[in-house]
């Protein structure tokens, strides 16, 4: 796979990038209880194991690749 390149895997890059923003937002939400930063680390660690779960759950049309 090459990176922009014609094999290059827009919807799952996308997914994982949009799981990262899921991930943060939860941290700005809950900034205020305490050890939850850590919590927030955690996911980040098993942010691909996230992305590859949620993929196959979503909808045909976001995981239609990018128009070049």
């Amino acid at each position: 796979m090459t990176r922009g390149g014609r094999n290059y895997d827009f919807a799952r890059a996308k997914t994982r990038h949009l799981v990262t923003c899921g991930i943060l937002l939860l941290d700005s939400d809950f900034a205020d209880v305490p050890g939850f930063g850590q919590v927030v680390w955690i996911l980040l660690i098993f942010n691909h194991q996230i992305t590859e779960w949620l993929l196959p759950h979503l909808p045909k049309r976001f995981q239609e690749r990018g128009q070049s």
